[in-house]
């Protein structure tokens, strides 16, 4: 009787750890998809960042030519 109950304990076992393995592959594949998701979103406001850099650049050059013309240098 003992040897059913002990086989019983390592079937329950190995079911708990097959079931913790489910969920750790689950939750790995959630945190890949978050990370991508991250990644796209820093590009997205790194493109964002350098045309608003870009826009500026360009204005502070407009906004120097005014400058000039305003002056006569």
């Amino acid at each position: 009787m003992s040897e059913g109950i002990k086989g019983k304990i390592e079937d329950a076992g190995h079911a708990a750890a097959e079931a913790a393995k489910k969920v750790g592959h689950k939750v790995a594949g959630g945190v890949e998809q978050a990370a991508d998701w991250v990644k796209e979103k820093a590009h997205k406001v790194g493109e964002k960042a350098g045309q608003a850099t870009e826009k500026a650049g360009d204005a502070v050059e407009t906004a120097g030519q005014h400058i000039k013309d305003k002056s006569g240098i």
